[in-house]
């Protein structure tokens, strides 16, 4: 420009991390009463695995995380600190009303152990699926001919997952992007539901290093396998093509 003024740019934005910040969504009863009856008491059965990882059963305990984690994202809470506020003045599930800190709830979700949260996943998947099987609702043509010859239609697939804040936190002093990680998921595709999650904290990692370890162990005999090409591997395809069946979309 002439007079020497510099154009104006707008700083670049990762738009995963530039979405609003908004107020929770409302509550309702209908939903809260089916989740409480779903996650509740399969959430309180981890209560001796809790106290042998030598976790003090205190006013933040298991249930209560899991309640809160629970009503984070099926009500898209913003933040920690809004989520505290709602603690302190209505009920979150199963959890009365209670008053705790932000640093008191941030340090929990810190020290938590993801296995617990694992297991309580593979403790729900299986009543999900009796529930989804036990639905009329019809399957489309396609998929309803294909489990006429399969028993079980699976979907693969792995998404790399985007940078972390580094804001607050553990991850405050890292030099440099912290990557969330890879992360590969078995789905049904009758149901849709996930049955199988794994996480790898390399976000570079190939997708096919997943299949050995992971999703070979987990695979049974006459399974419909559904993958894109980021997955294929000669090896894999062709070592068990008695019981792997195997398909493919982009």
């Amino acid at each position: 420009m002439s007079n020497g003024k510099k154009r104006y740019r707008p700083p670049d934005l990762n738009r995963d991390h530039a979405r609003p910040r908004t107020a929770p969504a409302p509550s309702d009863a209908a939903i809260e009463c089916r989740l409480a009856d779903l996650i509740s008491p399969a959430t309180y059965a981890l209560a001796d695995h809790y106290h042998r990882l030598g976790l003090r059963w205190r006013i933040l305990t298991l249930p209560v995380m899991v309640a809160l984690l629970v009503t984070m994202i099926w009500r898209h809470v913003p933040s920690v600190l809004t989520l505290v506020q709602m603690l302190s003045r209505e009920s979150l599930l199963w959890t009365p009303p209670q008053r705790v800190s932000q640093q008191a709830l941030s340090l929990r979700l810190r020290t938590l152990p993801a296995q617990l949260l694992g297991q309580l996943f593979q403790t729900l998947t299986p009543l999900l699926l009796t529930r989804a099987t036990a639905r009329t609702r019809p399957q489309p043509a396609v998929v309803e001919r294909t489990l006429q010859r399969f028993p079980q239609i699976w979907i693969l697939d792995a998404t790399t997952l985007e940078a972390l804040f580094r804001k607050v936190g553990l991850l405050r002093d890292e030099p440099g992007t912290v990557w969330g990680g890879k992360l590969l998921a078995i789905l049904d595709l009758p149901s849709k539901l996930p049955l199988h999650l794994w996480l790898d904290e390399n976000h570079v990692a190939n997708e096919k290093s997943f299949l050995d370890a992971r999703v070979r162990s987990v695979l049974t005999a006459g399974t419909l396998l559904l993958f894109d090409l980021g997955f294929y591997a000669f090896p894999f395809v062709t070592i068990q093509p008695r019981w792997l069946g195997l398909g493919g979309h982009r």
